[in-house]
This record gives C-alpha cells, structure tokens and sequence, in this order.
C-alpha cells in the first residue's frame, strides 16, 4: 500500500495528504484567447510549466530563462521561481535582466521574479512539510495574477522539485545528445537500445503524476 496511510511513496516522498494540500486550487471558467488574469475579471490559474531533470548540466536554467522570457514577449504575464536555492541561476538572470532594462530606460518584457516566502512554523498543520507549504504559497500569491509561472528546479532530488512536478501543468526535461543524459529516463539495453525500465527519475515522475490525478 504505497498510497496508504501513514505512507510514502519510496521514490516521490510525498504523500496523498501532502499531495492534498498542494494542490488546493479552485478551478475557474476558461478565460478567452489572449486575454489575461486582470483583464479578464476571473480568478485564472497560472498554466504551470516545470523545468525538471536531476541530472545537473542538462541546461533547464537556460531553457528556463528562454521559456520564461519568450512567453512574456508575446505579451504573457510570466512568473519564474528559481527552485534551486543554492546556484539560482533563473533567479540571477531575471535580476540581472530587470535591473539592464531600469539602468538602460529599456522598453523590454520580463517575467517577474518569484520568492520562496518564509514560513511561520505555527501555521503548519500537523505532518505538513514547511518546504510544501512556501512553495503552496509562493505559488498561491502569483497564480490568480499571472499566465504561466516557469519554475526551474535543481539538477539533484529534492523535496521541492518533487513537490513542483506534482503540480506542473506542462513538464519539460531538457537533456543533452548522450546516453549519459538519456539513462536519466529510461534504463538502456547498450548493444540493442530496447528499454529494460523506468529510471529513478521517470519513476518519481510517474509517482507525482499519481498524486495529482488522485
């Protein structure tokens, strides 16, 4: 009983009581095409779009920012949460970007630039994890005012890229032309190419997906 109470899935680590509250999100009427959050008068949810890999070097930060930053040239309200806390390579670029455009008076998109909010430990319910509930929040806080919010998550297994790919709308897994790369998602025969398995990574995916479909 993966799912059973009381336990965890042994790849994904969250739970459906975690997954529950993760994924509290009013749904609303679809709103016309092109037409924003605002504009529209509607309580919109963001189209969220995760940039996963735990392969480090794969090149989601870079995918993250070109993603991120076309989207919001074609005129999308776009936010970008860096989930990698230690390099936040998204992060960077957004602030090095947002700050060219003032310094240079430039009349150019950006998406806006998400935080991990702190979190009163008194507000966490009983077995919640605190890393589920900032990025609820952050999440909470943006999703009624942007289009898409791009999250770029660390090239390691972490709780909250494991969090983030049970929330993703659209998952993209960027990765290099080598089987190096390629073993990442599936577990290769090396002399006939046939696939004997999963790899751990398209397992946690695959449990994420579970999670949010439940």
């Amino acid at each position: 009983r993966m799912f059973g109470r009381g336990k965890r899935p042994a790849l994904c680590g969250l739970t459906i009581g975690d997954a529950s509250r993760i994924l509290r999100r009013n749904e609303t009427p679809p709103r016309n095409e092109g037409e924003s959050p605002k504009s529209s008068g509607l309580r919109a949810l963001a189209h969220i779009i995760v940039l996963g890999n735990e392969k480090g070097g794969s090149g989601k930060s870079t995918t993250s920012m070109h993603v991120a930053t076309a989207l919001a040239r074609l005129g999308h309200v776009v936010g970008a949460l860096d989930l990698d806390l230690r390099q936040r390579s998204l992060g960077r670029y957004v602030e090095n970007r947002r700050n060219t455009i003032a310094k240079r008076h430039l009349d150019i998109a950006c998406p806006i630039l998400m935080e991990l909010p702190s979190i009163d430990p008194a507000t966490l319910e009983e077995g919640e994890n605190p890393y589920d509930k900032r990025l609820s929040a952050a999440v909470a806080e943006h999703e009624g005012t942007c289009d898409f919010i791009v999250i770029d998550c660390p090239g390691s297994h972490t709780r909250l890229s494991q969090v983030a790919h049970s929330l993703a709308d659209t998952l993209i897994t960027p990765m290099n032309n080598s089987f190096v790369d390629f073993d990442l998602l599936a577990r290769i025969d090396p002399e006939t190419y046939e696939i004997r398995g999963p790899s751990v990574y398209s397992e946690m995916v695959w449990h994420a997906r579970q999670l949010r479909a439940r």
